[in-house]
């Protein structure tokens, strides 16, 4: 018997990339005083499904980037 596992997958790819979202976040609040610090942001992208399957695939981090600050 196969068991299609992809939903737990979608779950716990979109669990970890927010995580790092909140890690960032976190980062630039603490650091909002901070001379010279640049905050950050988080660039998701969905991943493809896998290779023969029709299911969809979960949502990565693409990058985290940095935005300069002009005040």
């Amino acid at each position: 018997m196969w068991v299609n596992f992809s939903p737990y997958v979608n779950g716990l790819s979109a669990l970890q990339a927010s995580q790092i979202g909140l890690n960032i976040t976190g980062q630039n609040v603490a650091n909002v005083n901070t001379p010279g610090y640049n905050d950050q942001s988080v660039i998701f992208s969905p991943d493809a499904p896998p290779i023969g399957q029709s299911f969809r695939g979960g949502v990565t981090v693409q990058q985290i980037q940095s935005s300069i600050s002009t005040a």
